[in-house]
């Protein structure tokens, strides 16, 4: 009798702990394909939305098997950076201008613009919106950066040798 109830403690506990592993295993689950919207995003791109704001954006492939192409789509569209136009040549001879000499311009996004062709003020104080445009762009991580911390009106100084102009609206040279 006595091992009789010691087995069936043990039979017990087995499927409790069992019970227990099933539902922890189904929390960490994904979600089921019922808490899930597709949306079409852009150029037939589709991204799975959950329904709780607090769960991560799910992508899914561009486009599903079996999902015919949107005739009213939009043509796609080159993402490709455009080179910069020669209209910005250096504004003279020798070394490039040291560009880390801006307020907010560091040596690494001073090697991107270098990358860009941008290696002197005359050439950055020059740029059309649509060029800065252009050139932010592809500015990766220093995106922004440009007109952010002014670099196109720091350069207008520089370029200028307005040193004085430049340390009263920005503080002192390398500083």
């Amino acid at each position: 009798m006595m091992d009789t109830n010691y087995l069936l403690i043990i039979l017990i506990v087995l499927v409790v702990a069992a019970a227990l592993l099933f539902v922890w295993m189904r929390r960490d689950r994904a979600e089921t394909p019922a808490e899930t919207e597709t949306l079409p995003v852009a150029d037939a791109d589709l991204v799975a939305v959950t329904a709780d704001d607090a769960a991560p954006i799910i992508p899914t492939p561009t486009r599903p098997r079996g999902l015919a192409e949107n005739p009213f789509a939009a043509p796609p569209v080159d993402t490709r950076p455009a080179p910069l136009p020669a209209a910005a040549p250096a504004q003279e001879d020798g070394p490039p201008d040291n560009l880390t000499m801006l307020k907010g311009l560091g040596p690494k996004a001073a090697g991107q613009l270098n990358a860009l062709g941008i290696t002197r003020f005359g050439q950055l104080a020059a740029l059309s919106n649509a060029e800065l445009d252009r050139i932010d762009a592809q500015m990766g991580n220093f995106r922004g950066r440009i007109v952010r911390d002014r670099w196109v009106e720091q350069a207008e100084h520089l370029a200028a040798g307005d040193v004085a102009g430049f340390e009263a609206k920005f503080g002192k040279l390398g500083g």
